[in-house]
């Protein structure tokens, strides 16, 4: 079997720009590539973000059965990722808390939306 060497999750808008902008804003980061159609922003490892508008396979729809998890270092990163979204307006669902996930792991985070309604979620890992 060949490895895997990343992974892009798409998400596909309406406003390209918009959404472009915005993830700009929330990542702190520019895109590593950026087309009329599409913008790639690389996040860790070998994952990605992709924004599509106006092209690619699929077309923007109402539901977004898709949430975005980012990866934090911490319970205090993710409390500054927090902070930041309030600070910026961004639609915050739920306050940072502890989800139990099975008897040996849990995690700290919270859930916010990006400017068309996808879910990111920033988590960090919480120790046994």
């Amino acid at each position: 079997m060949t490895a895997i060497t990343g992974t892009i999750t798409f998400f596909y808008y309406e406003d390209l720009p918009r959404a472009a902008a915005f993830y700009e804003a929330f990542l702190q980061r520019t895109p590593a590539t950026s087309t009329e159609w599409v913008h790639l922003f690389s996040l860790a490892g070998g994952a990605s973000l992709g924004l599509v508008g106006g092209g690619g396979s699929l077309r923007p729809a109402k539901d977004k059965p898709v949430m975005l998890s980012l990866i934090a270092e911490n319970r205090s990163a993710v409390d500054d990722w927090h902070g930041r979204a309030r600070r910026d307006r961004v639609p915050i669902i739920g306050t940072p808390k502890v989800t139990r996930v099975n008897e040996a792991q849990s995690f700290y985070g919270f859930i916010c939306e990006d400017c068309e309604g996808y879910a990111i979620e920033v988590l960090c890992w919480l120790a046994s």
